[in-house]
């Protein structure tokens, strides 16, 4: 028997980290005087089916009020020591 993604609970979420930027090439994340990493979740979506997390998401306003069709030229995709 197939399984079918309409019965696999996903989440899916952006977080928005606070880092440093060093000589405009690499960033690495900031952490707290207790030793945890700071960053706020901005969106959180929970769901069965995946094509309604992506238009969810899609519609959904997390960068500072703007969706990510209004934002997608403006941001970059970066892990840790990345250069960009």
């Amino acid at each position: 028997m197939e399984a079918q993604t309409d019965d696999i609970k996903s989440v899916f979420f952006i977080d928005r980290w606070k880092a440093q930027n060093e000589d405009n090439k690499y960033y690495h994340s900031i952490l707290n005087n207790d030793g945890t990493l700071s960053y706020d979740r901005v969106l959180e979506i929970h769901g069965n089916n995946l094509d309604l997390i992506k238009k969810q998401f899609l519609e959904a306003t997390p960068f500072e009020g703007k969706t990510f069709w209004q934002v997608e030229k403006e941001i970059a995709w970066l892990d840790e020591s990345t250069p960009i």
